[in-house]
């Protein structure tokens, strides 16, 4: 049985270390995609080849890659909680314009407020924050009621996915 001594090993570890960092830099230097037709269109024998025909500026108008590091880059989470709301409505003439417009009355007196118009047919709705607690939502209802008498019988607190920012405190 041959041994191979212990001065071979290191050469052999030092080469194939030597050979893995360069093939990282070559790795580094190859030009990268900036957006999805590139990536599709760039030739790999492994894979076959993409060809794909259309309008010059069609491409610009395709979003860029992002890195996955950006998936996360959001400020705020999606969480079940509660909102106001303000408005609902089926009349399908007024019914935009009037969730729109008290929309616009409520900013005007509470600006820091994330209010919500959203449309799921036939009804417009019209909801207001994003509570982590029901008695955050009542505490604000009471406060929309004073402000808003005219809004009446319509001001309730709903469950709803609410936005919870990383920022607030």
């Amino acid at each position: 049985m041959k041994f191979i001594s212990v001065n071979k090993i290191y050469i052999l570890i030092l080469l194939l270390g030597l050979f893995l960092s360069s093939l990282g830099s070559v790795w580094a230097i190859l030009p990268k995609p900036t957006n999805m037709v590139e990536e599709l269109t760039r030739e790999n024998s492994a894979q076959g080849k993409v060809e794909i025909f259309s309008e010059p500026g069609l491409t610009a108008l395709i979003g860029k890659l992002r890195s996955e590091d950006s998936l996360f880059d959001t400020e705020s989470i999606d969480a079940s909680g509660y909102r106001v709301n303000i408005f609902s409505g089926n009349n399908q003439r007024k019914s935009k314009d009037e969730a729109f417009s008290k929309e616009m009355q409520i900013k005007e007196l509470f600006p820091g407020i994330r209010t919500t118009v959203s449309y799921k047919a036939p009804v417009w709705r019209l909801r207001v924050g994003d509570f982590e607690s029901r008695e955050h939502a009542n505490g604000f209802m009471r406060e929309l009621k004073q402000a808003f008498p005219g809004f009446g019988k319509e001001v309730y607190i709903v469950e709803d996915e609410i936005k919870i920012s990383y920022n607030d405190n």
